[in-house]
């Protein structure tokens, strides 16, 4: 936008929003967010040239870029490369990402250590997901290497074959109908998919085949 010296001749607010028409000598030339009109001084009177016009743009952009993070931020927890990639896709530009990624870690808004943290244990509990499927999840994600393997620092292979075989009786009261063989190869399926181990996997179906057997006989 470019604009020669002018004054503010008007200012008004739309309808239902807090955002603002500012008027540059009897014409509508920007809008802005009532933060950036307070911040940025907005009043009648004021001369507009092309440097202040410059300033009260960037403070509207730096705006903007902070609401989207607000909002994006509201509806759940997420990791830092999900906020960044939202922001790209808005066309926000890279030194306002940075700047609104920066306060957030500042304020714990983002928190890829504890988003991290939270995410096995609510795999774990409520999905009954093993290491190997909340790793590539994470990773989506774009938690670090580092971040992931220290949340998942604390999960053994006695925790999985626990976990696997809490998931296979779940499965197998759904499935006693089934012969072994076919009832083996698709619980096997299931418990790979979920993001246990073969090691694990192999565990717990010789576990759940003397069970079988034990019931059958």
């Amino acid at each position: 936008m470019t604009m020669e010296k002018g004054v503010i001749t008007r200012i008004e607010r739309l309808p239902g929003r807090p955002r603002y028409r500012i008027y540059v000598d009897d014409s509508c030339r920007f809008t802005v967010e009532e933060d950036v009109l307070i911040k940025c001084g907005l009043t009648k009177g004021m001369a507009v040239d092309p440097d202040r016009l410059a300033s009260i743009l960037e403070a509207e952009e730096w705006s903007r870029a902070r609401r989207l993070a607000l909002r994006y931020l509201a509806t759940k927890r997420r990791t830092s490369r999900e906020l960044e990639r939202m922001l790209r896709r808005k066309g926000v530009s890279s030194d306002h990402i940075k700047a609104v990624m920066d306060e957030f870690r500042r304020f714990r808004y983002l928190d890829d250590r504890a988003f991290a943290r939270d995410w096995v244990e609510e795999r774990r509990a409520r999905k009954g997901y093993g290491a190997a499927r909340i790793r590539r999840e994470l990773e989506e994600k774009g938690v670090s290497e580092e971040l992931i393997a220290e949340a998942l620092g604390e999960v053994d292979e006695e925790d999985e074959y626990r976990l696997a075989m809490e998931v296979a009786e779940r499965r197998l009261s759904r499935m006693q109908s089934q012969p072994w063989p076919a009832l083996e190869r698709r619980l096997g399926r299931q418990l790979l998919n979920r993001g246990f181990s073969p090691t694990v996997v192999f565990e717990v179906l010789e576990r759940v085949r003397s069970i079988y057997r034990e019931e059958e006989g």
